[in-house]
This record gives C-alpha cells, structure tokens and sequence, in this order.
C-alpha cells in the first residue's frame, strides 16, 4: 500500500522486523515483514514514513548504529533513525562544483565503518568511526565523518563531525554514474561505477595516508573545487583506492558482497560471481556459464 502510485527504487530488511522502501515520489517507507497477525499484502499504511524532499534514487540500512541513508535526485544524502523513523540529518556534497559537477545528484550512498574500537599496543584506545560515503551521477564520491558515541548511537543534535582530516571529495572518481556502493567489513569500501569499473577503497580512519595531489586533478575545469576538497593539511584520512577491476560490463545493475564471495549483476543478464576467499571448495555449489546447460533446457516451473 502507499506504492502503488510511485516507482519503488530500493527495497532494504533491518534486522528488527521492518522493510524500508524509497521511492520516486521522494518518500522512505518502512512495513513490518514479520508481523504474523497483518502480512504486508494486508498493511494499508506504513509504520513510517518519512519525507526525502525529491526522488528517492537508494536506500542501505546499518543495523550496527541504527541508521539509514538515502540518496536523492535533489543531491542530497538523507540519514534517517531506523528506530524513532526520523530524518536526522541532511547531507548536500554536490552542486557546489564547476561544468558537470554543478548539475550532479546523489545516485547512491552508504554508511561505512572505517574502523573498530581497538586498542593499540602502547595501550592507547581509538575510537570505532563511522562516516557516510555519497556517489554522483557523474562519478564524484564525497566522505563525511559521523558522531557516533561508544554505545553505538549517532547524536540527534550534532550528527557530523567536522573532521578536517575526512571530508570532501574522494580521487580519483569514476568517469561517469555511481550505480552502487558496498561495505563489506571495517576499513573496506567498494564501489561500481557504469565506466566499466569497480574500485576496491581503504577506508580506515588509522591508516597513514600521506596527503599528495599530484596527478589528481584530471582536468582544468576542476582545479578551483579541487583546491579546497585536496588541501586538508598533511594528514589525510579520505578512503584510499587501493586498486580496480576494469573490464567490465558497462551497463552495472548492482553489486554485493559477504567479504569472500563478491556478486554483480548487469545488463547483459548475467550475474557474476567472483571468489577472494582463498577456498578451492567454496565454490562447489555455483553454476558457472561454461558448465554443460543441455540439463536445463527442458526445466519448467510448471
């Protein structure tokens, strides 16, 4: 109910019994899913629904700190509460740049744990840190830290840390629209881009990452916004490409991963499945697209 009138673009499960929806008529929805006594079907309206002020692009969910984020065609990443079903914050990385960079949306974003609470062997604590990673249409990545305390929960009234070492725009960029982000574990980030690659990210917070913008700015258009977003001093703390798979299908559906098994799917109708756990045996069970098919010609669900 509620979507009937409006093209659903993310659907998304927490692990508290609710299923959150974006859609295009710029709202973020959530119904019980395990509600025995009213399935879904039954449900007239939502237990929440909250106002994105333009169309809803994507939503991911983080159970661990009990937030949400959406990603909207106005530009803007919306962090929303998973358990009070509010907005929190609103986030606008784009629209400040030069040439294409003024005209570009939020197509998708995430929320990343950059790292764990830990101790070092000098016996120093680090704090767990979190941040949202928002994607543009036209291949822009933007990081901000968020203020999450030691029970886990973000503050309602200060949300974001203004954390000069973490902030602006990740490089290099795609060339083109982000079509998904995925955060596997801390300190990870992945992103797929419609420029036919996927980059692997180094997003922890500890990391030293020696600032150095040489051969960063790939055109000139870009150099005044870069002047800002590249000058944070020299410590810098912004996810780090670590390297890319190029090559693939342009026309990039989705992506997921479980931190061994790295899943995409496309255009081309084909979903692969790509194997970093080191284990011959884990993929026993996978149909590959070169195995013998003459088995399923005649399958039929009647």
């Amino acid at each position: 109910r509620n979507l009937e009138s409006t093209l659903v673009t993310s659907l998304v499960f927490d692990d508290d019994g609710m299923l959150w929806s974006g859609g295009y008529d710029g709202f973020i929805r959530a119904f019980e899913y395990d509600d025995k006594d009213m399935s879904l079907v039954k449900q007239k309206e939502p237990v929440y629904e909250l106002d994105a002020g333009s169309e809803v692009l994507s939503v991911t969910i983080n159970n661990d700190i009990g937030c949400g984020v959406a990603a909207t065609a106005g530009g803007t990443a919306v962090l929303f509460s998973l358990e009070e079903g509010e907005i929190i914050a609103e986030w606008k990385p784009f629209g400040k740049g030069m040439g294409k960079r003024k005209r570009e949306y939020a197509r998708c974003a995430t929320i990343v744990q950059n790292n764990e609470e830990s101790i070092t062997k000098n016996g120093e604590k680090r704090d767990a840190v979190w941040s949202i990673i928002c994607a543009g249409s036209e291949g822009s990545m933007y990081q901000r830290r968020l203020n999450v305390d030691s029970l886990g929960y973000v503050s309602d009234h200060k949300p974001f840390i203004e954390d000069e070492t973490l902030r602006g725009r990740l490089r290099p960029g795609h060339s083109t629209l982000i079509m998904a982000l995925a955060a596997p574990s801390p300190g990870l980030l992945i992103s797929g881009s419609q420029d036919g690659t996927i980059r692997m990210w180094d997003s922890s917070y500890y990391t030293n990452k020696d600032s150095d913008d040489s051969g960063l700015v790939q055109d000139e258009e870009e150099e005044e916004e870069e002047a800002y977003n590249d000058d944070i001093g020299g410590v810098d703390r912004r996810s780090q490409c670590l390297y890319a798979m190029t090559g693939f299908k342009v026309w990039l559906g989705s992506i997921f991963t479980n931190g061994k098994l790295f899943v995409t799917d496309g255009a081309d109708n084909n979903v692969y499945v790509h194997d970093f756990s080191g284990d011959i045996d884990n993929t026993e069970d996978f149909l590959f697209e070169d195995d013998d098919l003459d088995d399923l010609e005649d399958f039929s669900f009647d």
